[in-house]
């Protein structure tokens, strides 16, 4: 089953061999529940090299740990992660080198900047208004991050008395409120869908826009020719506890109820979907970027050249958005 709903099957005893259930379930209380099967064995098991070929090592080892570890609950392995969303901001390169502009690394720097842009009729940052988690993800969390470090992160996922009210929390909320006072966004963006707001940066209206690597994927079809995109870490806060580098990602859960009646076969067909050479393949020929080491080495979409390197130069500071799914009622919330 792929990115279908499946809670109903798993009331109704029929759950699916292997799902990728898409991002309205919680599949987090079904693993509490007991829901999902703990995938640690298999995991200690080799890996896909070929068809019906074991590879050297386990299998845990070909996935970018990082990744792996964004699926444990209780230090157990519930959700493996296939391919992968990086998360931050995007330009156009031919706009910023027409007007002799630098993207900008850290918030002062993009507040020098706007003006300039402003001043060539153009809105310096649009967003998804219609749909709140694009700022929530590009904007409020990876600038409570920069302000506080992972813990003001991890203490507001973790509902920490005060954690949402934290300095850093609020710092990172007066910054959006601050482009918002000096005029950044671009007018009426609150009300733009994801497409509507993607198609204005495409067409020159906006000259930044954050987003994941779905981006050109969505876009292709209706980029104007002459258009661009790349991509930038979103403006970080000078002097701030985060560290520059980290990056903010999601990953494309699969998992294997534990109620399903073929679990030997769901995962000999996820370690065949994992291994090496389809992995390759699949990032070529889907243009996003997967959760098994080494994947990106070969052809690589221009779009994610750069989020994969920053990916990479992240290190250890590779960060989730969790609580949209520990917490969905809270997710609304915010």
């Amino acid at each position: 089953m792929v990115h279908a709903p499946a809670g109903k099957h798993e009331v109704g005893g029929t759950p699916p061999d292997l799902m990728f259930p898409g991002w309205g379930m919680d599949h987090w209380a079904l693993a509490e529940e007991e829901g999902l099967e703990p995938l640690d064995a298999a995991l200690d098991g080799p890996p896909d090299d070929g068809p019906g070929k074991d590879g050297p090592g386990k299998w845990r080892d070909t996935f970018e740990p990082a990744l792996l570890k964004l699926g444990q609950l209780d230090g157990k392995q519930y959700v493996l992660p296939y391919y992968f969303n990086v998360m931050g901001w995007w330009y156009d390169p031919g706009v910023f080198k027409k007007h002799g502009w630098t993207p900008p690394s850290t918030y002062e720097e993009l507040l020098a900047l706007a003006p300039k842009i402003k001043a060539a009729g153009i809105a310096p940052i649009t967003y998804q208004g219609q749909y709140p988690y694009y700022m929530v993800e590009g904007m409020l969390m990876p600038w409570a991050y920069s302000v506080g470090g992972q813990k003001a992160v991890d203490d507001a996922q973790s509902l920490e008395p005060g954690a949402w009210k934290s300095p850093a929390m609020l710092r990172a909320a007066s910054m959006i409120a601050e482009l918002k006072t000096k005029g950044f966004f671009q007018e009426g963006a609150t009300g733009l869908s994801h497409t509507q707001s993607q198609q204005a940066f495409l067409e020159g209206k906006a000259a930044m826009i954050p987003c994941g690597t779905w981006l050109y994927s969505e876009m292709k079809k209706t980029m104007p020719a002459g258009s661009g995109m790349e991509y930038m870490l979103p403006p970080v806060v000078k002097g701030g506890a985060g560290d520059p580098k980290a990056i903010l990602i999601g990953i494309e859960p699969w998992m294997v109820p534990s109620g399903a009646k073929n679990k030997e076969g769901a995962i000999a067909l996820f370690r065949y979907m994992t291994s090496l050479p389809v992995a390759k393949r699949f990032v070529e020929e889907k243009g996003t970027l997967m959760a098994i080491k080494g994947s990106d080495a070969g052809e690589l979409l221009p779009a994610l050249v750069k989020p994969s390197a920053a990916f990479k130069a992240a290190g250890t500071a590779v960060w989730s958005d969790q609580f949209r799914n520990w917490y969905p009622a809270l997710e609304k919330e915010v």
